[in-house]
Parts: C-alpha cells; structure tokens; sequence
C-alpha cells in the first residue's frame, strides 16, 4: 500500500512538471523503468486483490482475485493536472 501511495506522489508531480513533453516523458520514464523493478521486488505481480461483494440484482461475490500486469504499465493520451479544488485531489483511476 505504501508503494502505491509513493508511485502516485511521484506520478502527481510528473504531472506539474514543465511543458507537456516533460511530463509524458517523465511518467514513460517512470512506468517503464521504476515500477516494473518495484514490482518485482515487492513480488505485485500477481497483486492479490481483496474480497469485495455485490449487490447487482441479487448478490456477487468475488474471491480471490489477482490483478496480472502492473510490470507492463503503459501510458495512454498525455498528461494534464487539473487545478485543486478546495485541496482534495482525484486519480481518474
């Protein structure tokens, strides 16, 4: 968790950061150099996702999940930072 909460700070000020090439290629940089390392070291991948259920016109359960291919993030479109609004920030994730 600690990981994921690092990567998106790093992420977020990629995206502050000079002209829009600057950006792009400082999160290319990033996805393709430090996390797939990250991820190796911290064994992510498979990442075990936790049991969520769901109410979709009865019930679903979904257990033991694994998320495949956080090594081989990619970047898609450019970035852009949109302004704060009352200091609380969103990762369109």
């Amino acid at each position: 968790m600690l990981f994921c909460v690092v990567l998106l700070g790093f992420l977020t000020t990629g995206c502050f950061a000079g002209t829009k090439y600057d950006s792009n290629s400082y999160i290319d940089t990033v996805l393709s150099k430090h996390v797939p390392n990250n991820v190796r070291v911290l064994k992510l991948d498979p990442a075990p996702l936790p049991d969520v259920q769901l109410k979709v016109k009865g019930k679903a359960n979904l257990t033991r999940g694994h998320l495949y291919g956080l090594s081989k993030l990619q970047r898609r479109g450019d970035c852009s930072a949109t302004p704060l609004r009352s200091l609380q920030t969103s990762a369109p994730w």
